[in-house]
Formats: C-alpha cells, structure tokens, sequence
C-alpha cells in the first residue's frame, strides 16, 4: 500500500513539473484549474504516505483526553500552518530577500530542526501525562488538555514544509507568478489537512474503544491507557532524536 502511494505520489510530482512548465506560454482557466486539481491530489497523497505529522497527532489523539472537536481543529490546523510556512519562506528568502532556491537549504533545514524539537516536547508531554495517570491510577479530565502541548503539536508539523509545495512554489517565482504556487499550496494544505484528519479521527476512534472498555475493568484499562501513552511518548522522543540527529549529517558532495 505504502509503495503504491509513494509511486502515484512520485508522478503527481512529475506532473506538476510537466503542468508548470506549461504556464510558460501564458495562463488559462483550463491550465490553472488543472494545477490546483493537482496541487490537491499531491496533498492528499502526501497525507496519505508515512509522516511525523501523522505520528505525532495520530499519537497524541489515541493518548490524550483531549476532546474530538479541539483534535479535529488541531489536524486542520497543522496541516494549514504547514503550508503558510512554505509560502512565508520562500515568499521572504526568494521574492522578497532575493536568494537564489539553493540558498534557502539552511533557512528550511533550521525550520525543520526546531519542528523536531518541537516533535520530542510533544513526546515529553505524553510522557509527564502517563506518569501522572499511572500514579492516580484516573483518568484526566476531557477538559484538562495542554496548551503547550497543543502549540507543540502545530508546531512540530508546520515548520517542516512539504517538499512539494517548495517546489511549486520555486517553479511558480521563476515565471514570475508566485501568486499562482501560492494558491496551489494552500490547496494542496487542503488536501493534506483531509488526509491527516482521516488519521486523527481513527484515533479518536480506537481511544473511545478503550474507554468504553473502562467501564468494566476501570483500574486495569487506566494503567493500560497510561502505558498506551508512555510508549507513544517514547516513540516521539526517539523519532525526534533521530531525526534531529540526521538533519546534521554532512551531505553527499554531489547531491543537488
């Protein structure tokens, strides 16, 4: 499955070269509602491949008592923000500030460093909130949600930006109509966001299984949902420590 949406996610990208490149000759109704339809497509695929972004709100549903309302708004949210951030890169490094694409590497790549920061608070928290259930042996109130926890979460996935919409973004300012890639982009954050909530509501989903669960065996589910969360706040740190870690190693001296 994961294979075959990486290889329908690799032509999208092709496309979106071929459509871009079309603009050349001027635009058109039929040209620019093509490009967007794409745009979409591409989010949508990109929600649907592997991700920290997924992980990280998938994550935090299933452990949380965070109510389904503010989870939804938080996967929105994220997947919005994401795609501002690649607009407001490129818009200030390349339109405004006048860099040339190869020179915003170290801008994006720092941007993507503190999103892993942000990635391992969120693991942190989780960690805080199993301790404290397993010592209580309760539940937390619906209600008592972290705001911290909640900028983290926005945060870890919005300063990492799709590779795709940089591309079009790039692509869109060398023909001197950044406007144009930064409609697609917010489409294609469209398209992520209904991806990413498909995930976060799966989430809600196996969490309400539990706590109804709860009814029955009430002391015995509470450390098991304290566990759920150790480990998924475990899983967090350890992603964000790798790729952190990564972010600093020296690149192929021929990689473009």
């Amino acid at each position: 499955m994961i294979e075959w949406i990486y290889v329908w996610q690799t032509r999208l990208h092709q496309l979106l070269l071929t459509q871009v490149d079309l603009l050349k000759d001027g635009l058109s109704f039929d040209l620019v509602l093509v490009l967007l339809g794409m745009c979409f497509a591409y989010g949508l695929f990109h929600a649907a491949g592997p991700g920290h972004g997924k992980l990280v709100l998938g994550s935090y549903a299933l452990g949380s008592r965070a109510l389904p309302g503010r989870l939804v708004w938080l996967s929105l949210a994220s997947s919005m923000t994401q795609g501002l951030t690649a607009i407001a890169l490129i818009g200030v490094l390349v339109v405004i500030g006048g860099m040339l694409p190869r020179e915003t590497e170290s801008s994006v790549d720092w941007a993507e460093r503190l999103s892993f920061v942000a990635l391992g608070g969120v693991g942190l928290w989780l960690l805080i909130q199993a301790a404290r259930q397993w010592i209580s042996g309760e539940r937390q109130c619906s209600h008592n949600h972290s705001r911290m926890a909640d900028a983290g979460i926005v945060t870890s996935v919005a300063l990492r930006p799709c590779s795709g919409a940089i591309l079009v973004l790039v692509l869109c300012q060398s023909l001197g109509r950044f406007w144009l890639g930064a409609g697609g982009v917010v489409v294609m954050s469209v398209g992520t966001a209904l991806g990413v909530l498909l995930v976060t509501l799966a989430s809600i989903t196996g969490r309400n299984l539990l706590w109804k669960a709860s009814g029955i065996h009430h002391k015995m589910v509470n450390h098991l949902l304290a566990l759920i969360r150790a480990l998924l706040g475990l899983l967090l740190l350890y992603i964000a420590w790798l790729l952190l870690t990564a972010s600093f190693a020296p690149r192929h001296p021929l990689a473009l």
